[in-house]
């Protein structure tokens, strides 16, 4: 039995999308174009139960998972940088929960800049991400996150409260600075993948201010 069979037909509620299918080359190219991956299969998480299931069902086949939040990887993080892995997709994970009397948002690792910005700010927020929509705030977050509010607030991933963790053995874990501290802070400096699969966010938000400057300095 192909792992993707095996999981199509029996676990996951997300679809599985496999190498012959005619909507496969297209999801695994992303910004880098110079060089690509094919994976195994694609499987597309809706939630926590989903992961779970996945990464289950990986490690008694004795297979690769990789966790991918946007796919907006020049280095291929996303398809691992190899082929014949399984790509364990969060893109449906991406519910964006705000609590503004809390200053928290819990936001989905499937997530873009781009909606998360913009749900955040129509709530009068913002945290100090990056620059380009299309990123997945998964892999940015855990990667550390720099942008122009950086030196104020510091980089995405130190405005991180809390996070969801699905463990190698497909165990969920809540981990923060008391909880499941040093899983907590190895996430925060270059867990992409590593430690765990990332599927939501406990932010600190920060209220947006009325005005923004910013400058650009070309040398020729």
């Amino acid at each position: 039995m192909y792992l993707a069979d095996f999981i199509s037909f029996k676990f996951l509620e997300g679809p599985v999308i496999y190498p012959n299918d005619t909507l496969f080359p297209s999801l695994i190219i992303d910004q880098n174009i110079r060089v690509n991956y094919t994976p195994t299969v694609l499987v597309y998480a809706i939630d926590n139960k989903d992961v779970q299931k996945a990464v289950k069902c990986v490690v008694e086949l004795k297979r690769d998972i990789v966790p991918r939040s946007g796919g907006h990887s020049y280095e291929k993080y996303g398809l691992s940088g190899r082929d014949n892995v399984f790509v364990l997709d969060l893109t449906f994970v991406n519910s964006i929960t705000i609590n503004s009397e809390m200053k928290t948002a819990k936001i989905g690792a499937g997530n873009r800049l781009g909606n998360v910005y913009n749900q955040l700010n129509q709530a009068g927020f913002l945290i100090p991400a990056g620059l380009c929509p299309s990123v997945g705030i998964g892999g940015h977050a855990l990667g550390g996150g720099f942008g122009y509010y950086s030196r104020k607030y510091g980089l995405a991933c130190n405005n991180i409260i809390s996070m969801e963790v699905v463990d190698g053995k497909g165990n969920i874990l809540h981990v923060d600075s008391n909880t499941n501290s040093d899983l907590y802070f190895a996430l925060k400096g270059a867990g992409g993948g590593s430690y765990g699969i990332v599927t939501y966010f406990v932010f600190r938000i920060h209220p947006t201010p009325p005005q923004v400057t910013y400058m650009e300095l070309a040398f020729n």
